[in-house]
């Protein structure tokens, strides 16, 4: 009898022990997943953040050679202009060099707005993100490179400046690549809002366009501007889609989903 009970005993030590040792090699595995899961998200930040710090240097670079080659040379021209004008025999001839040169200047002015309008949209700034893209889409309409349509309620709630500002670059890109790489003569950008979110939806009758397509160029070395994409989007706490159409008209549907309100502001 009490071999019996001991014989009962120790299997219920071994099958206790069994329990035990299960449940550590578990709690192991779930600690390395977490470790590599971190580590994993750590990678994803560094190469965000290195794409970021290229993009703006690129942009730097590009800034610098607008001022250098445009408005540097610009300027010189017009100081070699205001320097004839003392030589020159009549008011006539003194007048045409000035209005050469006010003509150049125009150009410089308008060139410099240029400049400021990428680094700071002016639109955004003072009338927000519903009207500057609305703004966006008229000059895509006016430059006659594609018939484009804008589409929104009368009221949308607006984002922290920093938020819409982030969401313009989005669209910026989205609607460059579709005009360099897409070759789209149609697009129609629309806003919603539900609950809360902002939901925006860029349709165009272009080359389609995967999410697939998307998640792959983003980590090649010329995807330098879907991976800022998607950095945005991720500092947005947002998500964004695209969807290549096949059905009736080619074409693809971005759709970009931010919340209005984050975690931190609703705290």
């Amino acid at each position: 009898m009490e071999e019996i009970i001991l014989i009962g005993v120790g299997g219920m030590l071994l099958f206790a022990v069994g329990i035990i040792a299960f449940v550590v090699v578990h709690q192991r595995r779930v600690i390395q997943y977490q470790l590599n899961l971190q580590k994993i998200k750590e990678e994803q930040q560094k190469l965000l953040l290195h794409a970021a710090i290229e993009s703006e240097e690129k942009e730097r670079q590009r800034i610098a050679g607008d001022l250098h080659d445009e408005v540097g040379a610009s300027l010189s021209t017009v100081r070699l202009y205001m320097l004839q004008v003392s030589k020159k025999q009549t008011l006539q001839q003194a007048e045409d060099v000035t209005d050469a040169a006010k003509e150049i200047l125009d150009g410089v002015v308008a060139k410099v707005r240029q400049i400021s309008h990428r680094l700071s949209p002016e639109m955004l700034m003072q009338f927000g993100l519903k009207d500057a893209l609305q703004n966006m889409v008229q000059k895509l309409k006016d430059s006659g490179a594609l018939e484009a349509d804008f589409i929104s309620p009368e009221e949308i709630s607006r984002l922290q400046p920093e938020r819409e500002l982030a969401v313009y670059r989005i669209l910026q890109e989205i609607t460059g690549n579709m005009l360099k790489h897409a070759g789209a003569t149609q697009m129609t950008l629309r806003l919603q809002e539900r609950n809360n979110d902002l939901i925006i939806n860029v349709e165009d009758n272009g080359r389609g366009f995967t999410q697939a397509s998307f998640e792959k160029l983003k980590s090649t070395p010329g995807g330098l501007g879907l991976k800022n994409i998607q950095g945005r989007v991720d500092i947005l706490q947002a998500n964004i889609n695209f969807t290549s159409v096949t059905t009736n008209v080619q074409g693809t549907i971005m759709t970009l989903k931010v919340p209005i309100r984050v975690e931190a502001e609703i705290k």
